[in-house]
């Protein structure tokens, strides 16, 4: 339990220094957006075993949860499609549910949209980006 509360503590020390970035602003990168989604459910995540028996969420019912919390509301209103577009938010749970992963990526298949970056998490914590095979360098390193 000490190890599940220490790691809360990081996600939220590391959460408030990059807050502002789900804003949508104009100067605000791919990278930025799919870092800060995939942070924000993270926290939820580890929120929800917390008081769930260690158990984690799919996403309806991680969403559900969040809403119905004075705390994480703006964390569910901030995960809905309309925020996270052009993202689309995928998390799988264990059968036991214990253990989530989240995928976040470009909704379009067009070629273009398919080049932005794309990134997944699970239940460690750790956050990977990375952009589809094909996509240019030039892409990759813009952030797109």
């Amino acid at each position: 339990m000490k190890k599940l509360n220490v790691v809360f503590v990081l996600l939220s020390i590391t959460f408030l220094g990059v807050s502002p970035l789900l804003g949508g602003g104009p100067s605000e990168s791919d990278r930025e957006r799919v870092v800060e989604i995939l942070r924000r459910v993270n926290t939820l995540e580890i929120n929800y075993a917390t008081t769930h028996s260690r158990h984690v969420a799919a996403e309806q019912e991680l969403v559900k949860w969040a809403s119905s919390s004075r705390e994480f509301a703006e964390y569910a209103a901030a995960l809905s499609p309309a925020r996270t577009a052009p993202y689309r938010i995928s998390i799988t749970t264990s059968r036991d549910d214990s253990q989530y992963q989240v995928l976040v990526k470009p909704v379009s298949t067009d070629s273009a949209e398919t080049c932005r970056v794309s990134g997944f998490s699970d239940n460690d914590g750790l956050i990977f980006l990375g952009n589809a095979i094909g996509c240019g360098a030039r892409t990759a390193a813009a952030g797109r």
